[in-house]
């Protein structure tokens, strides 16, 4: 993923062990990108003509999920992986509650964990019918999930992230509960990170009860 942003790390995903990339109650001007800081001009034009949706996205998780802060500029059109020919996803990089990490015994765990408990929900998110989802010109949908790791380097916490990147069909399918979280994860590009460091994330079994959303739409 390329850098982006106002004073966003260098690399999205290097997250290290710098923790004040969140900040509670961030508002909708900080998370969002705005579009003169894109270094890409297809993605630019994107963020100028879907900005009244990216605004809806941020009050929509804002909504839906209250306990979730967003990484200073987490809302924005990225290209996964650096690729500079790839078509720009639509991307939400949100800070689970510190208050509440992911469990588990390693990083994979508490991954497997954060993708089983807002997976979905946010997929739902990014991927709700709007302009975004019939623009051609938008490849699919990108979801990062941070958290505080139990490991420290200097007397400070590392975070440790999970990162997906997914086409739009299915996405679709995974929001509407059509596509099991495992086939999902096997159809996206997966990476995860115990701070800078990528690790492997492992095939996920089927345990999970999605559910149909709520009468509020989460």
């Amino acid at each position: 993923m390329p850098p982006f942003g106002r004073g966003v790390l260098a690399v999205a995903l290097a997250v290290g062990v710098l923790v004040t990339g969140a900040q509670a109650t961030r508002p909708a001007d900080e998370a969002i990108l705005p579009p003169e800081d894109y270094r890409f001009p297809d993605a630019r034009v994107l963020a100028v003509e879907h900005g009244q949706h990216l605004v809806a996205l941020y009050e929509d998780v804002r909504r839906c999920a209250p306990e979730l802060d967003f990484q200073l500029d987490g809302i924005a059109f990225q290209r996964p992986r650096q690729g500079v020919s790839s078509t720009p996803h639509l991307t939400l990089w949100v800070f689970l509650d510190a208050k509440r990490p992911p469990l588990g015994s390693n990083t994979a765990g508490r991954a497997a964990e954060a993708v089983r408990q807002y997976g979905r929900k946010m997929i739902r998110r990014l991927s709700a019918p709007s302009p975004v989802a019939g623009d051609g010109r938008v490849g699919g949908y990108g979801l990062i999930l941070s958290w505080i790791g139990p490991r420290k380097i200097r007397d400070l916490p590392v975070m440790e992230s999970l990162v997906v990147f997914a086409r739009k069909e299915p996405a679709a399918a995974f929001a509407s509960g059509q596509m099991t979280l495992p086939d999902f994860l096997a159809a996206a590009d997966v990476r995860m990170f115990d701070g800078q460091d990528e690790v492997p994330f492992p095939v996920l079994t089927t345990r999970e009860a999605p559910g149909p959303p709520g009468l509020d739409g989460c």
